[in-house]
């Protein structure tokens, strides 16, 4: 388990020598102090619906946690495409809310990135990181942002995190995150259906 140090409800990644908690399983957010350090706050569950229809979400869902965990060498991305409403983020839930039982689960919902970013996240031995609407958070045309990204999610050689990302609009994202099973090994893609009444 990872160690930390807690301030007050900040979690910092513990040094070796420092009086430590291990980082147990379940919800965490990302945040950052004004003088740069990232640290975890504990977080919420998402919310699925109690009766959920067909089994589509499910398959896909045993799928991706199924090669994430045989896959404990490196990462395994996972980007889900669609509209609003389309079950994209449902299913992005229910591999969640299933790995939390096991390993922390870690929300990026600000545009964080960088070596010390990086560095952060790689403190933590196996994560599941989850970062919504990924091209509407981070600008891929700045190469600054990309390389980080990308460095991000290749991880090292024994980096196991499995990346869940959403989206709206697939070609927002650099080109580069499609030809490396590290980055995004999945694409799911996600359509709203259409009820007509007679």
């Amino acid at each position: 388990m990872t160690q930390m140090i807690r301030s007050g409800e900040q979690l910092f990644p513990a040094p070796n020598t420092s009086s430590f908690e291990h980082l147990k399983p379940g919800f965490y957010k990302v945040g950052k102090t004004i003088t740069g350090q990232y640290f975890l706050t504990e977080d919420v569950s998402p919310k699925i619906p109690s009766k959920i229809y067909g089994k589509s979400h499910t398959n896909r869902a045993d799928r991706i946690i199924g090669a994430f965990n045989r896959n404990t060498r490196s990462s395994t991305g996972v980007l889900l495409v669609g509209d609003a409403g389309s079950g994209k983020t449902l299913l992005a839930s229910d591999i969640m809310i299933r790995e939390a039982k096991n390993r922390p689960v870690i929300t990026v919902d600000n545009p964080f990135y960088g070596s010390t970013f990086n560095e952060f996240n790689h403190n933590f031995d196996s994560a599941v990181v989850f970062i919504d609407e990924i091209e509407k958070l981070y600008d891929f045309s700045e190469s600054e942002i990309l390389a980080s990204l990308l460095s991000l999610f290749s991880g090292s050689v024994t980096s196991h995190k499995l990346f869940i990302c959403t989206a709206n609009n697939k070609y927002a994202i650099g080109e580069h995150f499609f030809n490396r099973t590290s980055r995004f090994r999945y694409v799911c893609k996600f359509a709203r259906r259409i009820v007509t009444g007679k």
